[in-house]
């Protein structure tokens, strides 16, 4: 990954990644994510990080959440779209990184209709920036 000598903050998130993780790349773009929240009348940029137990998502994500502790909230597993309303309330959730650490623990044990609402419904966060339900 190339990034410009003048880029100083991304040239010291990648280090930072690439030192401890050797991740350098997914510390980038999860880092380009939270910060896209701070660009005004820009829709943030969305990711899913998805990777098999052991590949240190959790890790990553602690360093993250201590780079930028105002900008994401953690949600557990087994959410649902009423859960994560009453818990946090509609503005604690705005303008935020959402994290979700297991969302194969959420999807366990629950019917196909119930997953299809609940992907449905972070999909139109995804895409809308908000949901109507």
């Amino acid at each position: 990954m190339k990034i410009p000598r003048s880029d100083f903050v991304s040239r010291e998130i990648y280090r930072h990644f690439s030192k401890k993780f050797l991740m350098g790349e997914l510390g980038i773009v999860e880092s380009s994510c939270i910060a896209s929240l701070l660009i005004e009348k820009q829709r943030p940029v969305n990711v899913i990080v998805v990777a098999p137990s052991g590949q240190l998502k959790s890790s990553i994500i602690n360093d993250i959440y201590k780079m930028f502790p105002n900008n994401i909230v953690r949600i557990k597993s087994r959410l649902t779209p009423f859960g994560i309303i009453k818990e946090f309330g509609e503005q604690k959730l705005k303008n935020k990184t959402w994290i979700v650490n297991d969302m194969v623990r959420t999807f366990t044990g629950i019917s196909k209709t119930k997953i299809e609402e609940i992907v449905g419904w972070l999909s139109e966060l995804m895409s809308e920036g908000s949901a109507g339900s």
